[in-house]
C-alpha cells in the first residue's frame, strides 16, 4: 500500500517563519558555480526520467514530494530561459524593424532631395542632384536589367522544360503502343 503525501501549500509568513527558525548555511566549500552544477545535474536527471515514464505506458507511477517540486522547479527554470529567449528575440525585431524604417525614411528622403533639384533644373535633361543620386540612379537601372535578364532567363528555362515534358510525354505514348 502506498501512502499518498499531501502537498501543503505554504504562504509568505509561513515561509518568513520557516526562514527565521533555519541555522545558516553551514558548508562554506560549496559556491555558486558548484550548486549551479548541482542544479543542471538534477533538472537533467528529472527530465531523463521525465522521458522514461513518457514511454512506459499503463503503469503506475509512485510520485512523491521530491518528483512534484522538481516538476515545479523544471517547469519554473524553462519559463525563465523561454522568457529570456523572447525577450532577445522580440530586441532583434524591434531592432531590424528600426533599421528598415530607417532606410525606408533615407530612401524617401533621397528621392524628395533628388525630385527638388529636379524642379530646379528642369530646363537640363540629365539627372542632377550630386554623385550620390547618379550612383542610386545607376544602381536602381543595373537592378533592373538585372531582374528583367533574370526573368527572360526564367521564362526560357520554363519553356526548355515544357519542351521536355512534352517529349518524354511523347515517348511514354510510343512506349505504350
Amino acid at each position: 500500500m502506498t501512502l499518498s503525501h499531501k502537498r501543503r501549500n505554504f504562504s509568505e509568513d509561513d515561509d518568513i517563519i520557516a526562514l527565521r527558525e533555519s541555522s545558516e548555511f553551514s558548508q562554506p566549500e560549496i559556491d555558486a558555480k558548484c550548486a549551479c552544477n548541482r542544479f543542471m545535474l538534477l533538472m537533467d536527471a528529472h527530465r531523463n526520467y521525465d522521458k522514461a515514464s513518457a514511454q512506459v505506458s499503463g503503469v503506475d507511477e509512485d510520485v512523491n514530494e521530491k518528483i512534484l517540486l522538481l516538476d515545479d522547479l523544471l517547469a519554473a527554470y524553462d519559463d525563465a530561459k523561454n522568457a529570456g529567449q523572447r525577450r532577445a528575440d522580440e530586441s532583434r525585431e524591434l531592432a531590424n524593424h528600426s533599421e528598415i524604417m530607417g532606410s525606408l525614411i533615407r530612401a524617401e528622403a533621397m528621392e524628395s532631395m533628388g525630385k527638388r533639384k529636379r524642379k530646379n533644373d528642369e530646363d537640363e535633361g540629365i539627372p542632377s542632384g550630386g554623385k550620390l543620386m547618379r550612383v542610386i540612379t545607376l544602381m536602381k537601372e543595373q537592378a533592373k536589367v538585372e531582374l528583367d535578364f533574370e526573368r527572360e532567363r526564367m521564362q526560357n528555362e520554363m519553356e526548355e522544360r515544357r519542351i521536355e515534358l512534352e517529349e518524354r510525354r511523347m515517348e511514354r505514348q510510343l512506349m505504350a503502343e
